[in-house]
């Protein structure tokens, strides 16, 4: 097995009937293929005995397979009437828990959960804080009933809660997807709703977006469509490329395999593994931030960086890691403290330049290119200020953030006062457009929404 594949895929490869043929199916095989036709070295973890069925997968040298021991195939027989999919299940294979996943994966970058009977533990889902996840929703979605059917069922909680990067559902899946779809972007970086040859539905936190998708005009195979839409989302997400692209070019996949089959597939471009962000040095920064005594600070880490990503979806790597790495300096015993300086702007600046500095310490010592590290930290040390386009918009991402995620905290923390002072100051220092992001935040508390109006109000009077 490859012990050196960014991408690890866990999730039952099936065994298909349709009419009186078979043929190999399940998430974690498309996602696979589409995958390695892309030119990336895959780690699929999946549950089933070996067979004829998997010579797809065993003969492709881009996929390292790992077969936990199985009698039988999740087997899935596959209904039509009226252009209707129906499913029942014939047979499953048991769970895939986390002991199941090889030594030499589990530091893996990125992972792909793609389940298609809720075969995938919950527990995977929190035990592989190193890794990125994408996650396909369809297979915990569902639930097999005595007679066999497969219909929809509520999510795991767990499911809902957890920050992910990109999540893809359809809206077959279940009749409250977009429901779904909305509480999963309040933590996710994307969730991408499909609606079979109509559109995309985009959630973010920052709203919704529609963006249309061409039909195909010949029809060959539409099983594993939406899998093959996971996996080219998700690959170009990791490769930092903008929402709309990322969509765009996932769909259009899909729909070259929905015409040719896997064919289709094998005709994308492949992608440049360099273009993989360094997610070691984003995990070190991650890591870090975690130890915090400041309770927000590992959230406002993540969500500025997401900011920034709404602002300027095609910001370059220096300015995402000194987005995710600004306030570093709080993560440590040593940090600058506002008691020891006489006003509030010496203090952010001091705080500033000491977290520019252990920025550089992790940069160089994970062996970033030096023109990377200069920027990121100059990056860091002037995000209280600004000054240059960069640097305004990391101060904008950072500021929009503490409404967004500080504020709760720091109100509970400090009380009324205090957080109407340091609100103030936040949002007079916020650009015009960033202005507007802010006043569409909304909170569970009725105090925090009247402080945050107060502060709007106030600034407008001030001019």
């Amino acid at each position: 097995m490859s012990q050196t594949a960014p991408i690890l895929v866990i999730g039952h490869v099936t065994r298909d009937l349709i009419g009186d043929q078979e043929g190999l199916g399940g998430a974690a095989a498309y996602v696979a293929r589409t995958l390695s036709a892309c030119g990336m070295e895959v780690a699929l973890l999946t549950r089933a005995p070996d067979g004829p069925l998997l010579k797809q997968l065993w003969t492709d040298s881009r996929i390292s397979l790992h077969l936990l021991p199985a009698e039988s195939f999740t087997t899935f027989r596959h209904h039509y009437k009226g252009g209707e999919r129906q499913l029942s299940l014939e047979e499953c294979a048991a769970d895939i828990t986390v002991d199941d996943i090889p030594s030499a994966w589990r530091n893996l970058p990125f992972v792909f959960l793609v389940p298609v009977m809720s075969e995938c533990d919950s527990d995977l889902l929190i035990a592989l804080p190193e890794s990125e996840l994408i996650v396909g929703v369809q297979g915990w979605l569902r639930t097999v009933e005595s007679d066999g059917w497969v219909r929809p069922c509520a999510p795991p909680d767990i499911l809902l809660t957890k920050r992910l990067l990109a999540v893809t559902l359809s809206e077959a899946d279940h009749p409250e997807a977009e429901v779904i779809a909305r509480r999963m972007a309040q933590q996710s970086r994307l969730v991408a709703l499909t609606r079979g040859d109509k559109a995309v539905t985009i959630f973010e936190k920052s709203g919704e977006n529609d963006i249309p998708i061409v039909p195909v005009k010949q029809v060959l195979d539409t099983n594993g469509a939406g899998d093959v839409f996971t996996a080219l989302l998700g690959l170009r997400v990791m490769c930092g490329d903008t929402v709309m692209t990322a969509v765009t070019v996932a769909a259009k996949g899909a729909t070259h395999y929905v015409a040719k089959g896997m064919a289709g597939v094998d005709k994308l471009q492949p992608v440049n593994r360099a273009r993989l962000p360094n997610h070691y040095v984003r995990n070190r920064i991650r890591m870090l931030i975690a130890r915090s005594e400041v309770p927000e600070d590992p959230g406002h880490a993540d969500n500025t960086l997401e900011w920034l990503l709404y602002l300027e979806p095609d910001a370059g790597e220096a300015l995402q890691l000194a987005a995710l790495a600004h306030d570093i300096d709080r993560a440590t015993p040593e940090r600058v403290r506002r008691e020891n300086y006489s006003d509030y702007d010496t203090f952010k600046a001091a705080h500033a330049r000491r977290g520019a500095l252990l920025l550089r310490g992790i940069l160089e010592g994970c062996g970033l290119a030096q023109d990377i590290v200069d920027e990121a930290c100059h990056l860091v040390e002037v995000h209280e200020v600004g000054g240059d386009p960069d640097s305004d918009l990391l101060k904008d991402a950072d500021s929009i953030s503490y409404f967004d995620v500080n504020l709760p905290f720091y109100y509970q923390r400090e009380g009324w006062v205090e957080s109407k002072r340091r609100s103030l100051w936040g949002y007079q220092r916020l650009s015009l457009r960033a202005r507007k992001v802010v006043e569409n935040i909304g909170y569970a508390d009725e105090p925090i929404t009247r402080l945050l109006q107060e502060v709007i109000y106030e600034s407008i009077d001030a001019g």
